[in-house]
């Protein structure tokens, strides 16, 4: 998988400008489940070739590429002549799960987790797209991303989602304003604030992710168990990576989606100026191993968990870094020519590589087919995946033999 949180922007105001009376009163804000529309299509077309093992099952309608979650894709529909609300819609080969509704205004949506549930967070306001009236109060509403079960929420929030995870800014109400931003990161298990940078000044929110928030006191990184707020590890406590000293400060690489699941990016810097990127356990603080010291990193993980490869530029190439949360570093490939990260599965891992579809080993990083065909983009635990066609709002669903899903 690999985008982890989604924004809905302005886009909105200009697909539903003629929409009236969709929202509800403030008192009613809140995303809500209802009976989920079917949004999976028999194939009706012959698709272009896709990866070996991979067999058509049908299509997915959804107006943004989907996402993997646990057990489901999560697609979203947008508002048109025939519907007012904005839907996010859990669906599988089998069928669609879950849907939930909500107002098509600047708001959005983030996966996080919650111990062993992964939940889909979405947000709500009483933004109208009628006359431009903008959000003075926006909701966040947590429910279950393989069941679409309501978890908690709704509860307020200063704006929309800033990320990475459950963080939240409080962006200024006019197009044109010098009013600073604010931000708060929520717990993931029962959505009560966590950190509040208008509490303290000395306080600046970072990162959210798997129950675990990253916030700098003073300057000083500090973990936080987001359930009880107390301290997993600080700046003095957090293991160090090779060739580095006391003299070096930690940070969150800038490249949010270099972290994924249990393991963060952290950025070195020595009071010369020298760098050295790290992988490390979230939780514990752990180093996983050394990375390129790149900018603009991307991540995908196996829908387990089990493995997470980075894909860090270089110079007319790019190198990519295998991680067993574990285990630590499992292999390093240097591939030339244009490449994007697109998904793995529990043994493969999905690349292009200029204008071919590329699939990698993924436990050993050899490379076991290469050729004109699409790539998954995302992947689910049981092998479904899902593919483009060609069409921005339709995407093609595949399964997988037995022997596939190793």
């Amino acid at each position: 998988m690999r985008a982890r949180y989604t924004t809905t922007c302005c886009a909105f105001v200009i697909l539903g400008a003629t929409l009236t009376g969709c929202t509800p009163t403030a008192d009613t804000l809140g995303a809500r489940t209802v009976r989920p529309e079917s949004i999976i299509f028999d194939t009706d077309e012959t698709p272009r070739r896709i990866a070996p093992g991979l067999t058509a099952a049908g299509t997915l309608e959804s107006d943004r590429a989907p996402i993997a979650a646990d057990g489901a894709f999560v697609s979203m529909i947008f508002p048109d002549g025939e519907r007012e609300q904005l839907s996010f819609v859990g669906a599988t080969s089998t069928g669609t799960r879950w849907q939930i509704d909500t107002n098509p205004s600047c708001v959005g949506s983030a996966l996080t987790r919650a111990g062993e549930e992964e939940l889909i967070v979405v947000l709500d306001s009483d933004a109208r797209l009628a006359g431009g009236r903008v959000a003075m109060r926006t909701v966040a509403t947590a429910f279950r991303a393989d069941t679409g079960a309501h978890v908690w929420g709704p509860v307020d929030v200063p704006g929309p989602i800033q990320g990475p995870g459950l963080i939240f800014a409080d962006t200024p109400k006019a197009i044109v304003s010098a009013a600073p931003t604010s931000r708060v990161m929520l717990s993931a298990h029962d959505g009560s604030v966590v950190a509040d940078e208008t509490r303290s000044d000395d306080v600046q929110i970072d990162y959210e992710s798997n129950g675990v928030g990253l916030v700098r006191i003073a300057g000083e990184l500090r973990a936080l168990d987001t359930r009880t707020s107390s301290t997993l590890w600080d700046s003095v406590s957090l293991a160090r990576p090779d060739g580095t000293d006391s003299t070096w400060s930690a940070s969150v690489d800038e490249t949010a989606g270099a972290s994924r699941g249990t393991m963060v990016v952290l950025r070195w810097a020595a009071p010369d100026g020298a760098q050295v990127v790290a992988a490390h356990d979230v939780r514990t603080g752990r180093v996983l191993g050394s990375l390129p010291e790149a900018r603009d990193m991307v991540t995908v993980s196996s829908p387990s968990g089990s493995h997470i490869v980075v894909a860090s530029p270089a110079p007319g190439a790019t190198i990519l870094t295998a991680i067993d949360p574990v285990e630590g570093l499992l292999w390093a490939r240097h591939i030339t020519g244009t490449v994007t990260l697109e998904s793995a599965s529990d043994a493969t891992l999905y690349l292009r590589n200029d204008a071919q579809g590329v699939a990698l080993n993924l436990a050993s990083g050899l490379e076991h087919a290469r050729g004109d065909f699409a790539v998954p983009l995302a992947i689910l635990a049981d092998g479904t995946a899902i593919l483009p066609t060609g069409d921005q709002s339709r995407y093609l669903l595949t399964t997988t033999t037995p022997k596939d899903r190793r």
